[in-house]
């Protein structure tokens, strides 16, 4: 499984961070679940369903790139950031790998900061979603991580807690190692391609940052 990496999505008064990933504001029966959240293909889930790419849930798209910093090694063909911006299309940007050398010596994960035109807030339910291109193989995802941030100002990032339980990828899924994402929740990338991993800002009404205003 790849590193997760940090990306940010920035409005006038809301920001919003992945490291790792990709952001942009089929039905097959389900693999058999271990955790206790959504599985790669699972919209219908009652904690952490993918969202459709053409839910009407979506009422806006990031619209601006506000920082771009890939990890070292991307390549000019994935290192377009306005791929991250407008409705959800196949076009990617990367954010890179890093090698365990790297990870050692401190190199910085990519990321990625987006802004949106209208501001938002915490609502009931899910407030923004994250896309990335993953795909199912092995009976578990090929995927690439993100850590997740959110700011108000712009600077002072909190980021979601996650979880990650897996230690190996599900067996036999093979060279591309599929990875369990029952066992993931509330990092960018758990879902396959045109699925959205939903957010909720209420996950972080704890954070010093926020309980600080």
């Amino acid at each position: 499984m790849k590193q997760a990496t940090d990306s940010r999505l920035f409005s006038s008064k809301q920001s919003l961070r992945q490291l790792g990933g990709l952001f942009l504001c089929a039905w097959l029966p389900l693999p058999l679940a271990a955790g206790s959240f959504s599985a790669h293909i699972d919209a219908a889930h009652p904690v952490d369903p993918g969202i459709p790419w053409d839910s009407l849930l979506f009422v806006q798209w990031a619209a601006t790139v506000v920082d771009y910093r890939p990890a070292p090694g991307v390549g000019a063909a994935f290192a377009d950031p306005n791929n991250a911006l407008g409705p959800y299309t196949t076009s990617v940007v990367s954010l890179g790998d890093l090698s365990s050398q790297q990870i050692a010596g401190g190199v910085p994960p990519g990321s990625i900061t987006l802004g949106f035109a209208q501001p938002f807030g915490n609502r009931p339910g899910f407030d923004f979603a994250v896309f990335e291109n993953g795909f199912a193989f092995g009976g578990g995802l090929f995927a690439e991580l993100a850590f997740v941030e959110v700011s108000s100002n712009g600077t002072d990032f909190a980021r979601f807690p996650n979880i990650s339980t897996n230690t190996a990828p599900v067996a036999g899924s093979g060279a591309f190692s599929g990875w369990d994402m029952t066992n993931v929740h509330n990092l960018a990338g758990k879902h396959q391609g045109g699925l959205g991993t939903p957010f909720d800002l209420s996950d972080l009404v704890l954070d010093p940052l926020v309980v600080s205003g």
